[in-house]
């Protein structure tokens, strides 16, 4: 897991990760599963820090459109509550 962000909404903790593989699209692996690149941002939850459970996927990279400039470059996301609102960004990973 790389680039770990969690948050507390009442007795739970909340957390979302860059998921693997951790490479750009590279053309060495377009072939592969996603492109070579990231499968979207998936949603974890915990009560104790220690036993997480995937909820849902928040975004899924097989969902987007084909142009999409960010279909299968996700990393570093982060999730925040601001105002009574979930707020979820991330940075695409660039072209090579």
């Amino acid at each position: 897991m790389r680039d770990p962000c969690i948050i507390r909404e009442g007795d739970r903790h909340y957390l979302v990760f860059t998921l693997w593989p951790f490479r750009g699209r590279e053309e060495a692996h377009l072939a592969e599963p996603n492109a070579g690149g990231s499968p979207g941002i998936a949603l974890y939850s915990s009560p104790d820090l220690k036993a997480w459970k995937c909820e849902n996927w928040l975004v899924k990279s097989s969902d987007l459109p084909p142009d999409c400039p960010c279909k299968h470059r996700f990393r570093a996301p982060e999730i925040h509550r601001i105002a009574g609102r979930f707020y979820l960004s991330c940075y695409p990973r660039r072209f090579r």
